[in-house]
């Protein structure tokens, strides 16, 4: 019963923090989170982990690379960290905007999706695609997609990916559209083993005729888990055009076949959505509803957020309207996911939020879009956190049983140091544990208007050539700062969020002969590093001393106590220091 009673204070851990890649020697300038992934794998031994994925600049490969990096669920400890990027002898930006955790027969996986300036091809961006060990982060296969129609190079972009089957879905914009506007909504298919094109497609609206073709995005990508067999993907965005001199842009939302990306004639499920609130209009986030058949989605209308809810045949749920909701200054999200409580959460930036900059946003609203609470990260002041610079969220999701963790990126905490990643964990009503009387999240109060949705249906598309060259990746180091976090002093190595032991990663992984497990230190302390087999038992005891502070190599040769070879498989090892814990995995190859 004791362990039970521990496991559940873990899972119940409510934290905030920012990361700084590069560390206090120098420090990057634009490290940004934009996807965030609960991976419940390794729950048994560290608890669950988190992967957040966005970029770092100035990265080694040379301007943005992209940056992803595993933390702790408990508290927020930083696992590993790389970084990513397409090198050509200059400096190309290399973004990432969406990840995903796979785990199949040949072990745990995240799958990033986003793009790199200029494409490999001449074209000012090409669709970016990889796939990393969930181990150490390790580059399984990694690719640069190039649209190409009739002999002419596009720009493509991705900013969702999603699995299907045994391959990945991913979703985006190439620019111009081969379908007549200045941008079309870009879907692909990459297989999953190798990432090797599948199929497609580009599709394009258009404004009453087909001599008026209007620019599409997409932002969002999900199996429609409303049809049996799930052989259809629906796709989130936003449709531009000009009416008279004046720009306006709608909602669009559209059904294709996963195996090959048509759009069905007979139903044409392809629409636009308009209400009589705003001018422009898009949609970041679209999730399967599971609380009743459709979907819920999210995004803006001009300063304020919009939520709507769709039936499985794509019209409006609500009694046909959406939600508004609006604060004072602006208001704008950018993910939506529905709670095991039968409610929605979603996640974006305000302002005014606690302070007089922009605030992470983070809302719940019930069934039928009213709200349960809406809240804004204020920082705990006790411990110096108070965020009176802009912050924003990108990302959320809920990690059962009982929290939510939302991902983004701040200029806290300190303005000659822009920007930094954002993880806030908080509970079910949305809370953050502080030192008494400090309050993490402030409520925020937030105005609802519920106008009438109007529809329009048309569609082109075509389908798409896409060659793919290969990216590089190396580890970056990455620190936290806590921002809040319960039982703190003010002092940051006292606060129960701040681990004695961080940085902790084996290289290669999987190896043949031999692999470096790398630690470091913030305090002395004694120090035990040893090997277990997958059974629990003790292979190899590899460190037993009294460690000053400071950074850790440790050689190990695929050895027991005695000198004998061990057997290829699945091995793990425990460092503790102090009385703190940390395990990590590593595979054992012939």
């Amino acid at each position: 019963m004791l362990g039970i009673s521990i496991l559940m204070i873990l899972v119940g851990q409510t934290w905030a923090k920012a990361y700084d890649a590069g560390g206090l020697v120098e420090p990057s300038c634009c490290d940004t989170a934009y996807a965030i992934a609960c991976d419940t794998f390794d729950m048994d031994i560290v608890g669950g982990a988190y992967v957040l994925v966005g970029h770092t600049c100035p990265g080694p490969f040379g301007g943005n690379d992209v940056l992803v990096t595993k933390v702790k669920a408990a508290d927020g400890s930083v696992i590993w960290s790389r970084v990513y990027g397409f090198v050509d002898g200059y400096d190309v930006d290399d973004y990432g905007r969406s990840v995903i955790v796979d785990y199949d027969v040949q072990g745990g996986f995240y799958v990033i999706a986003g793009f790199t300036k200029p494409g490999a091809d001449g074209s000012l961006s090409d669709a970016l695609v990889f796939k990393v060990s969930a181990v150490d982060g390790s580059l399984v296969w990694g690719f640069l997609y190039s649209g190409m129609y009739e002999a002419d190079i596009f720009d493509d972009y991705l900013y969702s990916i999603i699995k299907d089957g045994s391959d990945y879905l991913v979703a985006g914009n190439i620019e111009p559209g081969p379908n007549g506007g200045l941008s079309d909504v870009l879907v692909f298919s990459v297989n999953a083993l190798n990432g090797s094109l599948n199929w497609s497609r580009a599709y394009g609206k258009y404004f009453y005729d087909v001599s008026m073709p209007k620019d599409d995005y997409a932002y969002s990508i999900i199996e429609d888990s409303s049809t049996t067999p799930c052989n259809l993907f629906v796709v989130a965005g936003k449709s531009y055009h000009t009416w008279e001199g004046f720009p306006m842009s709608d909602i669009l939302v559209f059904k294709g076949n996963k195996s090959n990306g048509y759009v069905d004639p007979l139903t044409r499920w392809i629409y636009d959505y308009n209400f009589s609130f705003g001018m422009q209009k898009c949609a970041y986030s679209i999730k399967n509803d599971p609380h009743q058949p459709g979907y819920i989605l999210t995004g803006d209308v001009d300063s304020s957020i919009v939520v709507m809810r769709l039936f499985p045949n794509l019209t409006v749920g609500w009694n046909g309207n959406c939600r508004i909701y609006t604060i004072p200054i602006l208001a704008n999200s950018r993910c939506i996911e529905p709670t095991s409580d039968i409610n929605y959460v979603f996640t974006g930036f305000t302002e005014p939020g606690a302070t007089v900059s922009m605030d992470l946003l983070v809302t719940k609203i019930d069934l039928w879009g009213m709200i349960v609470w809406s809240k804004v990260l204020q920082g705990c002041p006790s411990l110096g956190s108070t965020m009176a610079l802009p912050d924003y969220g990108q990302c959320i999701k809920e990690c059962k049983p009982d929290t939510y963790v939302t991902a983004g990126y701040t200029d806290w905490p300190s303005p000659w140091n822009p920007t930094n990643l954002l993880v806030a964990r908080m509970d079910a009503n949305g809370n953050i544990s502080c030192p008494i009387p400090d309050i993490c999240m402030q409520n925020v109060e937030t105005y609802i208007d519920s106008p009438e949705v109007y529809i329009d249906t048309s569609l082109w598309e075509c389908p798409l050539a896409m060659p793919k060259v290969s990216i590089m990746y190396d580890t970056i180091k990455v620190i936290d700062t806590v921002i809040c976090c319960a039982g703190g002093t003010g002092v940051e190595d006292e606060c129960s969020c701040e681990p004695i032991i961080y940085d902790i990663h084996n290289i290669p992984n999987p190896f043949t002969t031999e692999t470096t497990i790398y630690y470091s230190l913030k305090l002395g302390c004694d120090v035990q590093l040893t090997i277990y087999d997958p059974s629990g038992r003790l292979v190899k005891r590899v460190t037993e001393t009294y460690m000053e502070a400071g950074e850790y190599t440790v050689l190990w040769d695929g050895r027991d106590e005695r000198g004998n070879r061990l057997s290829p498989g699945l091995y793990f090892y425990k460092i503790q220091a102090g009385e703190h814990t940390e395990t990590g995995k590593m595979i054992l190859i012939q």
